[in-house]
């Protein structure tokens, strides 16, 4: 193969390339210009890692322990992996080049389907089309906006790691291996399971229908091998990945998501995974599910009426006051940033796919497609959800089953997508025929089906009330009172009434949009199978109504307006006249800070106030030992107290199991004890700064321990206790605790200071003394006394304690997870064989090409 050769076959791919990476900048073009979207989760990882990015900062080591949220709780997610941390940096290269991650986030969508389509056997052209409308469908949309960017790259990874399986199935081996092994250790990479996992379920239904084809056709063997080197890529793709998910493994038993109540297990009420209410509070309505074709089926994104200028102007001047206060979305979800709108082209297509496209893996894709929109109605469906909940293995670990429609929006687009191959590239369209009842003659399949999707289209728009509510649950909940009160049945029926008749509106209004851009795609559709127009110029102008369709249906709900300025999520986190108090406190009653933090201004000097900010905070930490309750905002679903302290609430995906069952049975309740007992020195309120003197301290000696027969007596005898004199745990540790004496006067104990994952203290006692820290106890904790180990164990249900010997000693408490460091090890040289195989493979591949491109010698 010469170079003209070569170039001719990969200046299609680069120029499509360079089309998607031009589409990514126009759509987010205010990126380009020095803005960013500060989504939700931005906002909220920014103060949740504030402690370990400042250790990381000032050390050069990201700990395993993030004492600011929740009283302490271990951080196995944003910490560095051997191998996949590795891996992870192919999506930072873009970002140290100057390219936004919003621009590149779209692009990721893009690239990963065009790889998907070029492997299904697409022209370049059919699969840049298909690709820029994937990334531009709504879910893709509203994730960049929201920040989830793990979600944006595990969803970006899947359509590739798809094509490589595809690959496998068609007999090319070698690139079908590589594929599937570097995207898949890629999706693993961004440990976002959920999504991964919903694929999986998808892709078993695709690998059924290859597996009732081969038994037919008596192709085994080769379903067989390719089904080898599937596990075989699976191993090899998760070898790197190894430490991460062992360890994420290993602490989601000990999370809300690994069981419930820790206590209603005791009792036999649940044993593995979420609950079911929790499971499924984000599920799709089964009217709801419209959204794929249609975008308001519900109206939208969550909001008042009154901040929609186009709804406003729509709604009758009698009732435009009423209507404005209403909410815009009126599903059933507790709220919704947008629906998932796969597009009325896509959704066109891929009806027509299920009669055209001669692939077998259009059984497939409908049952995937099926399936998973079934699932996403979650508690709507009930029948189907509980059977998963209670014996697909997993599936209980995941909530928002609204999100798999995320899926449902790769599998629907490769359908369509190869529908859109079909219909450029076959002459016999109209040839297959088929006689429906009540019809004189046959007619082609292609008709047939395009006109019963336009009439069940129409029939929706003829009878809304018939496939859709306009009234969320809720919402009757408060109106059902107010209809049946003769005093006001009359005037709330009218109000109702014109509720009902704007909502429809809405709704019929994208409804007619759907049939437009149904009719414009039939018209080219007709056009392309008569002749009229060439294949090139239909893929062009089918690509133009992809792109029209759904770019200003995204720009719905990520308007871009939502562009800020990039230190938005600093100015947010910005120090508080509170913050500042608490800093002025610390620093008066604990001697060591004012030096440390000129040690600090030596080895860091500050450029500006933020960075002098930065040096504070991170010098108070350090040597001080506080918590703050932070009850102006809900305190269990905000990061901004732990931006500048370590905070007993926070948000966290995975929160402590038993950390969960404090906050509703005793912090949520001010339970004054259990706050004291976890040094909670300070409460802001919207009074002020309140200092709490009630607090305990980072650790104090107590009397006496009172031993119960498990968690439920354990959780429940801190009503009532004195942590100040007594201890409770579990009596399964009474072996362990051993004998110690009470109390005496001189018994004292001090702070140190701390690392994120070390704690010191000095003690001195005149004798055994039982030791409680105001700690949240976790197995790898370590306590050394002058350096000798002792055994730290659970009381007062969530709290270290250990005994400690008399006399005066120096106390260090180490996080010392040994699963963490020995799976490192795995990873590391995991890694190293996965690269070697990859390179090899492909080195394989292109030799093995070359050999084929080069004429005989002896024909030379």
């Amino acid at each position: 193969m010469n170079v003209t050769d070569l170039l001719k076959k990969v200046l299609p791919h680069l120029v499509a390339i360079l089309v998607m990476l031009i589409v990514s900048s126009l759509y987010f073009y205010p990126s380009m210009e020095g803005k960013s979207l500060q989504g939700h989760d931005m906002m909220m990882n920014y103060g949740k890692w504030r402690e370990i990015n400042d250790y990381d900062h000032f050390n050069g080591e990201r700990p395993l322990w993030n004492g600011a949220i929740f009283s302490g709780m271990p951080e196995f997610l944003a910490t560095h992996y051997e191998g996949s941390s590795v891996i992870a940096q192919l999506f930072v290269i873009p970002q140290k080049l100057g390219l936004p991650l919003e621009v590149m986030s779209l692009f990721w969508y893009m690239l990963g389907f065009y790889i998907l389509m070029v492997a299904a056997g697409a022209s370049p052209w059919i699969a840049v089309a298909t690709a820029i409308g994937f990334g531009l469908t709504t879910y893709n949309i509203i994730i960049i906006g929201a920040g989830h960017f793990k979600k944006v790259h595990t969803l970006a990874l899947i359509p590739p790691t798809l094509g490589g399986i595809l690959l496998l199935l068609r007999g090319r081996y070698i690139g079908g291996f590589v594929l599937t092994t570097l995207f898949l250790s890629l999706q693993i990479v961004m440990a976002h399971v959920q999504m991964t996992y919903y694929y999986g379920i998808g892709l078993i239904l695709i690998l059924g229908v290859e597996a009732i084809y081969a038994f037919r056709e008596h192709t085994w063997p080769r379903l067989l091998k390719a089904g080898g080197l599937m596990v075989l890529a699976a191993l090899l793709a998760t070898a790197p990945n190894y430490a991460k998910l062992i360890n994420l493994y290993d602490y989601n038993e000990h999370t809300i998501r690994g069981g419930g109540s820790v206590t209603a297990q005791e009792e036999g009420v649940t044993t593995q995974g979420l609950d079911k209410g929790y499971i499924n509070a984000w599920s799709s309505g089964v009217d709801e599910a419209l959204m794929i074709l249609i975008p308001d089926v519900k109206g939208g994104k969550s909001g008042a009426v009154s901040q929609n200028r186009e709804l406003m102007r729509k709604a009758p001047a009698e009732y435009r006051n009423t209507l404005g206060g209403m909410n815009e979305y009126w599903g059933d979800q507790p709220f919704s940033g947008g629906p998932n709108y796969i597009g009325a082209v896509f959704a066109f297509l891929f009806v027509l796919g299920l009669f055209i496209v001669r692939d077998r893996i259009r059984y497939g894709l409908l049952a995937a497609v099926a399936l998973l929109t079934l699932l996403s109605m979650g508690g709507h469906f009930p029948a189907l959800t509980n059977l998963f909940i209670d014996h697909v293995p997993l599936y209980n670990k995941f909530r928002a089953p609204v999100s798999i429609l995320a899926i449902v929006a790769i599998y629907l687009p490769l359908l369509a997508a190869l529908a859109l191959h079909e219909l450029s590239t076959r002459k016999d369209l109209l040839e297959a025929k088929r006689k429906l009842p009540g019809l004189g003659k046959p007619y082609p399949v292609l008709y047939l089906a395009a006109f019963g999707y336009l009439a069940f289209l129409l029939l929706i728009l003829v009878l809304p009330s018939a496939f859709n509510s306009f009234f969320s649950k809720a919402e009757m909940e408060q109106i059902g009172p107010m209809l049946s009160n003769p005093e006001s049945a009359g005037q709330m029926a009218q109000i109702v009434d014109a509720i009902e008749r704007f909502r429809i509106s809405v709704f019929r209004g994208d409804i007619v949009r759907t049939l437009l851009f149904t009719l414009l795609s039939l018209v080219f559709i007709w056009l392309v199978v008569k002749r009229k127009i060439k294949a090139p110029v239909f893929v062009a102008a089918m690509a133009l109504l992809i792109v029209v369709d759904l770019w200003p249906v995204g720009r719905r709900y990520v308007p871009l307006k939502d562009f800020t300025r990039k230190t938005a999520t600093k100015e947010a986190h910005q120090l508080t006249a509170n913050d500042r108090q608490i800093y002025q406190m610390e620093m008066a009653f604990t001697p060591g800070i004012g030096e440390r933090m000129k040690e600090l201004e030596t080895t860091f000097p500050a450029a500006n106030a933020e960075e002098s900010d930065r040096l504070l905070t991170y010098a108070v930490n350090t040597r001080s030992h506080y918590r703050v309750f932070n009850v102006t905002q809900s305190p269990f679903n905000e990061n901004t107290t732990s931006n500048a302290h370590r905070s007993i609430g926070g948000y966290h995906a995975a929160k402590l199991r038993r950390y969960q069952d404090m906050i509703e049975q005793h912090i949520g309740k001010s339970s004054m004890p259990v706050i004291n007992m976890l040094n909670t020195k300070y409460f802001i309120t919207k009074e002020g700064l309140q200092v709490n003197p009630g607090a305990l301290g980072a650790a104090w000696f107590v009397d006496s321990i009172k031993y119960v027969e498990g968690p439920t007596e354990e959780i429940g005898a801190l009503n009532g206790l004195d942590p100040t004199r007594t201890a409770v745990a579990s009596r399964d540790i009474q072996e362990k605790v051993g004998a110690f004496d009470t109390t005496a006067p001189g018994d004292t104990v001090a702070y140190l200071g701390s690392a994120p994952d070390e704690l010191t203290y000095r003690s001195r006692s005149g004798g055994e003394r039982l030791l409680v820290f105001s700690e949240v106890y976790y197995p790898d904790w370590k306590l050394y006394v002058d350096e000798q180990e002792v055994p730290v164990f659970r009381v007062n249900y969530i709290l270290r304690a250990a005994v400690v010997p008399a006399g005066e000693h120096t106390l260090r408490m180490s996080f010392e997870p040994k699963l963490y460091h020995d799976s490192n090890l795995i990873s590391q040289y995991s890694f190293y064989l996965f690269v070697l195989v990859l390179l090899g493979l492909l080195a394989w591949g292109v030799v093995r090409e070359l050999r084929k491109s080069q004429p005989d010698s002896k024909q030379a």
